[in-house]
């Protein structure tokens, strides 16, 4: 039994730690790559960030996480960003 400063049980506070699956390093370089050549696809056309996320629907800010790797959208998003661009979304 472990006791703290005040005598307290800490072992009764003690809370186990639950691994949650998460992003690895190419997984977030995947991200950043996509956001890249979203951004790179719409700056080409002349399209703002804002009208891009009008077009396609979704928060300006969260088009801006998606531009900077930081979002992790689902594959029918970045389809929809695509088609709004007036790209495939292999083209990205």
């Amino acid at each position: 039994m472990l006791l703290g400063v005040f005598g307290h049980r800490w072992d009764v506070f003690f809370v186990p730690i639950i691994s949650f699956p998460c992003a690895g390093a190419s997984d977030i370089d995947t991200l950043v790559a996509l956001g890249r050549a979203i951004r790179d696809a719409r700056k080409e056309r002349g399209i703002s960030q804002e009208e891009l996320a009008h077009l396609a629907q979704i928060d300006r800010s969260y088009m801006s996480g998606i531009e900077l790797g930081l979002q992790n959208p689902s594959v029918i998003t970045y389809v929809v960003i695509a088609e709004s661009i007036g790209v495939s979304l292999g083209a990205l």
